[in-house]
């Protein structure tokens, strides 16, 4: 825990606090009358409980050890009356978070939600009038139907992509920060970023990180301590505080400059399709509230802000894997071969003809979720789960790693083995891609997700070979195994590698389609 950020001037309030969090609940709380135990974890300390056990990193495979080291799915820390329960499992997910979903789907108010200016990401918002009207929203322009009306402009940003891997393949993890950006402010906005250092580019990256880095308990103290977010950012160790209130001034640029791009568009006549685009004119044809538009506005920077490093991080992920694994990337391409032939790129119409593709999105998705650890979820009600004792208000986290790399469901999980996902026919054994959550708060944009980094990956494959690279010496470069933890996420670190055009006549019909889409 950061506990650099605890001032001497806010001794005073930390003692009232305690006396107010874990004193006064201690004499008054209701009782567990059955007598039942919490859920196994790290020993709590007197009166701070695991306040010093909550790492600043490394959250999920910290909370998997307390897992293992108590041989139980479900475990349980508390720190100054606040409870904090972790599921290992996705039995445990699924018994909790999808049958006893009316228990454990709304959201907890997280003390750093406001600091950082995401009062109004869909994704956090606890559940109410808001949050319902903003989930029928986003199935409406988000959902799996509609997302199709918007497939041109995902075959753009993909061949886009490609045409920038032919051009300068060693800097193929900026063009995928671009390509995330991209294809969702194109969606969202109808917005096309002009270069890899363009500012809504930047912002959407810089806004991410920080924000993952600091609504997990144990990144601030703020945390454990709520009244630590009204501490000014010029005070003695508030480094949190500065991060929040960076965080705050790009997310404030981040809702207003891509929808004045939209409303300057529409005005001079040069505006295209796009999500927003589509919903000022229904307004202007039929009339819509306010409200209505504030919730629009919401969803489309929601997509944006949270899309932008969930698709860039699978995509180097999978480069990865492609240099560490040339038989999987020989097999993928021999499906490929066979089902789009050599005079075309794939399209979405593919996508059930080529089960061995499926089955590697899915594979790299299981072997490094983009979000290592869920938003978390909030219990409403006591409950209790094989025996254990599930206290009213705690805040539920799934640790989505832990369950990818759970040697019960995905035997060796630290070997890339697209096979899992196939029966002995090479057919899809199951449809669920649980790196989009559980229960009711699963991830609204997992259909336009899913379908970007399929046709991204089904069509790197048809154009490029990857390999190691290769030294002065003519030896080929070790692969680094070299991750970078930011709190929700772990990026990936690229590796050095060769990605060539399969053949002049992949690079012919890369530069075709980009013409024929522009």
């Amino acid at each position: 825990m950061d506990t650099a950020n605890i001032p001497l001037g806010a001794i005073l309030g930390f003692v009232v606090y305690c006396i107010l969090k874990f004193l006064y609940p201690l004499a008054f709380q209701k009782k567990n009358s059955d007598r039942l135990p919490y859920p196994p974890g790290p020993k709590p300390s007197f009166l701070i409980g695991n306040a010093l056990d909550f790492p600043r990193s490394g959250h999920s495979k910290v909370f998997l050890q307390w897992g293992k080291i108590s041989n139980s799915d479900v475990v349980f820390a508390t720190a100054f009356g606040r409870h904090l329960i972790v599921l290992n499992s996705i039995k445990a997910a699924d018994d909790l978070l999808g049958r006893k979903g009316d228990l454990y789907n709304d959201r907890p108010t997280l003390p750093v939600t406001g600091i950082i200016g995401w009062d109004w990401n869909m994704g956090l918002m606890e559940i109410g009038r808001g949050w319902r009207a903003h989930r029928r929203a986003a199935h409406e322009w988000l959902g799996k139907t509609a997302v199709h009306r918007y497939q041109s402009i995902q075959y753009q940003t993909v061949y886009n992509f490609l045409q920038k891997i032919v051009i300068d393949p060693d800097s193929y993890s900026q063009h995928s920060n671009t390509f995330s950006a991209e294809v969702i402010l194109s969606m969202m906005y109808g917005y096309v970023p002009k270069s890899v250092q363009d500012p809504l580019v930047d912002a959407a990256e810089e806004s991410a990180l920080l924000a993952f880095g600091l609504i997990l308990i144990g990144s601030s103290a703020i945390h454990l301590l709520p009244f630590l977010r009204h501490i000014p950012v010029w005070f003695p160790f508030a480094s949190a505080q500065k991060k929040a209130a960076r965080c705050r001034k790009i997310t404030q640029e981040m809702q207003r400059l891509p929808v004045e791009f939209v409303k300057k568009s529409m005005a001079d006549g040069s505006a295209v399709p796009s999500v927003l685009t589509d919903f000022y004119e229904r307004q202007a044809t039929t009339g819509v509230s306010e409200e209505e538009e504030e919730i629009m506005k919401n969803i489309s920077w929601t997509a944006y802000g949270a899309a932008s490093d969930t698709t860039a991080t699978p995509i180097v992920v999978f480069i990865y894997l492609m240099v560490k694994y040339p038989e999987i990337q020989r097999r993928a391409q021999a499906e490929i071969d066979r089902v789009v032939g050599d005079e075309r790129l794939p399209n979405f119409n593919d996508r059930e003809d080529m089960p061995y593709i499926e089955a590697i999105y899915r594979e790299v998705l299981r072997f490094h979720p983009p979000a290592v650890l869920s938003i978390p979820h909030t219990l409403t009600a006591d409950d209790v789960y094989n025996g254990y004792f599930l206290p009213k208000g705690s805040t539920v986290y799934t640790n989505l790693w832990a369950m990818m790399h759970d040697e019960r469901v995905f035997p060796e999980p630290d070997v890339f083995k697209p096979e899992r996902f196939l029966d002995e026919r090479g057919e899809l054994l199951d449809s669920r891609v649980f790196a989009y959550g559980f229960g009711t708060h699963i991830c609204p944009g997992r259909f336009i997700d899913s379908s970007n980094l399929w046709l991204l990956m089904a069509s790197f494959l048809c154009c490029f070979n990857t390999s190691r690279a290769i030294d002065e010496a003519g030896n080929e470069v070790e692969i680094n195994e070299e991750w970078l933890d930011f709190g929700a996420v772990i990026h990936k670190k690229p590796v050095a590698c060769r990605i060539t055009p399969r053949s002049i006549h992949k690079s012919s019909l890369i530069d075709a389609h980009v013409e024929q889409n522009n």
